[in-house]
Parts: structure tokens; sequence; C-alpha cells
């Protein structure tokens, strides 16, 4: 029986980089025994393949009758980040699986669709691209500002703990101190562990030398957190860590 409790809203537009992300997000439902909605949301202009929009109903399909997972592919009309958004207060989600390969899929679907989608939710994002599931054992924090993540990490640790999962920490050397003393506060209050690592200066910039790490570590999650966000951009740590080359899924969370 799957937990209601827990349950996944899983975007798609019917196009081969959703399913991709449909692929992992049943995947995912499966192994964490979580309940699932697939949601399509159509507008006047929407031209859609038939046979991926086929591809997609058989995997479900194959998913409920094999493993009992009793997911609807919905589909609603409007406008995609406002459906959403009643789609999750309505159905009592807590996270939303979106697919992309690079900056393509939703990204390019309305120009800034992906960022508007993130940042218009208030629950968490994971972003995945052309990547098979595995279990989420490692999840990599990195920080850049300890005051950024202030507000989230009890989010954080809630989401860990249902995924089971090691959380560790990364940050500069200059901002080590701050991030260690926030770090400790944080963990003798929870009663939780952190290790928190610091990543050398460098010559490159702090989101290439996260991708670097997590891939070198076998990480199997990134957490992006923005720390500075404006108008309805994403902070551009956030988008490089979304777009990562190894393809490593990318929960936001946050906003």
């Amino acid at each position: 029986m799957r937990d209601e409790k827990h349950k996944v809203l899983i975007l798609t537009d019917f196009t081969q980089i959703c399913y991709d992300s449909v692929s992992y997000g049943l995947e995912f439902c499966r192994y964490y025994g979580f309940a699932a909605e697939i949601l399509h949301v159509e507008s006047a202009n929407d031209v859609v393949d038939n046979n991926q929009r086929n591809k997609t109903k058989s995997i479900t399909e194959l998913y409920n009758r094999k493993f009992q997972l009793g997911v609807q592919i919905v589909i609603r009309h409007g406008i995609l980040s406002e459906v959403i958004a009643d789609e999750v207060s309505s159905g009592n989600f807590m996270l939303i699986i979106l697919g992309t390969h690079g900056k393509s899929g939703f990204q390019t679907l309305t120009g800034s669709a992906a960022s508007k989608i993130i940042l218009n939710q208030n629950i968490p994002i994971l972003v995945v691209q052309n990547r098979k599931f595995t279990p989420i054992k490692k999840i990599l924090l990195p920080i850049q500002k300890a005051t950024s993540a202030s507000t989230n990490l009890s989010d954080i640790v809630s989401a860990t703990k249902i995924l089971g999962a090691k959380v560790d920490i990364i940050c500069r050397q200059e901002g080590f101190d701050n991030t260690a003393f926030f770090v400790d506060k944080f963990s003798e209050k929870e009663d939780v562990e952190f290790d928190v690592e610091i990543l050398g200066e460098g010559s490159m910039n702090f989101a290439k030398q996260v991708i670097s790490f997590s891939e070198e570590n076998d990480v199997d999650m990134i957490l992006g957190l923005p720390s500075e966000i404006e108008n309805l951009e994403l902070d551009v740590m956030v988008e490089q860590l979304m777009f990562n080359i190894p393809q490593i899924p990318v929960m936001c969370c946050g906003f």
C-alpha cells in the first residue's frame, strides 16, 4: 500500500525529456513506497507528441500493474506555474519531480518556465536529467553563506530522514568558521549530525567545485539553496547545479 502522507507530483509535457523524468519518478516512488500523480498542463498553443503520450501512459500502466502504484495521469488546463501550485495545494504533495536535459525541457517551453515552477512552489522540487534512479544515500548541501541556509535546514532534515540519507555540508575556507558554528548550534537543537568539509579556493567557481566534489565522492543528490533571489531569476549557482554535466539530481528547496 502506498504512503499517502508522502505523495509526489511528477510533471510531464509528453516529451522524451519528461518521459525520462517520469521513469525516474515512478521508480523513486516504487522504491520508497510513496504515492504519486503525473501531471500534464495543457494550453491552447500546445502540440503534444502522441507517441510520447502513449509511452508515458504505457510505463505508468506497467508500474501500476507490476507494483500496484495506483498512479493517475492528470490533465489540467491553464498557466503552468499556477496550475501546479493549485494541484500541490489541493493534493497534499511533499515533492515535485521535474525533468530537464541541460537547458532544454521545461526550461525552453516558456523561456523561464523551470525557474517560475521552482520559485512559485513552497515544497522541494527534485530536478532530474537523463539518469536512472538509484537509492539516495548521500546528499551534499553546499553553503555559500550560513545565514542563507538558516530557514531551510529544518525542512532539509525532515526530507532526508524520510529518504534515510546522510547529508554532508561543504563550504569555502572563508566561510568555514561561520558555517561550522551555525551547523553545530543547529545540530544540538535538532539532535542531528552533519559533516562539514572545506573546499579550497581554486580557480573554479563554487558551483563547479560542488559538482566536481559530488562526482568524485559518489554523491546521489545535491541540495540547491540560493544565496540571493531577484525577480523570477534563479540564483546563478542553483542554475549551474541544476544543469550539471554528471546529471546528479538536484533538490531545490527553501525558496
